[in-house]
């Protein structure tokens, strides 16, 4: 959830950049629209890591069962890496479409909402009905998720390669996404 809530940031820092006039003063220099979004894209991986790390640090005085090895730690960053290039694609691509601030603020809360108690965070699968079940399958912050759990404590059940390739999926869908919405954003 720290992942998702500070790579949706992305889509504000568009949002304000485009409605202030930064984002053409940014193409002005010689960047182009695709070093921009990768700057923010890389900006939004490494606040959601920091803001990760800083979970992780606390938790570790009060969890138990932690395993902590080289596989476990690269695991818990390619996920948390693709949560965030998730999420911040998926802000960006929200940011694009909406005209206001305060509607800005209405996606951004609603759609944190949604991914988010529409997913196993709080809840195992397993234990919902069919229907919300397909739901948490299609939810990237499942996978998210289930790959940090996995990563931390080794929890058996779930099949690291489908889940590790459908997130993949999802995050170069979303990161199509935004950067076609980027590219049709006019000045």
């Amino acid at each position: 959830m720290t992942v998702m809530s500070s790579s949706m940031l992305s889509g504000t820092m568009i949002w304000f950049d485009r409605n202030f006039a930064m984002f053409e003063q940014i193409l002005m220099g010689p960047f182009t629209r695709g070093q921009y979004i990768a700057s923010v894209l890389l900006s939004v991986i490494l606040t959601g890591m920091f803001s990760a790390l800083i979970v992780f640090l606390v938790s570790l005085t009060v969890a138990t069962g932690i395993t902590l090895g080289i596989v476990n730690i690269l695991q818990l960053f390619a996920s948390l890496i693709l949560g965030s290039i998730f999420f911040g694609g998926l802000g960006i691509f929200v940011s694009l479409r909406v005209k206001s601030s305060e509607a800005l603020a209405a996606m951004m809360n609603l759609t944190f909402f949604l991914f988010t108690f529409l997913s196993s965070v709080f809840y195992p699968s397993y234990s919902s009905y069919f229907i919300l079940r397909v739901i948490f399958q299609i939810n990237p912050l499942t996978y998210v998720a289930d790959l940090v759990r996995n990563g931390l404590v080794g929890l058996p059940g779930f099949n690291l390669l489908i889940e590790t390739i459908v997130l993949v999926a999802e995050c170069g869908l979303m990161a199509f996404l935004a950067s076609s919405a980027i590219k049709r954003m006019e000045l």
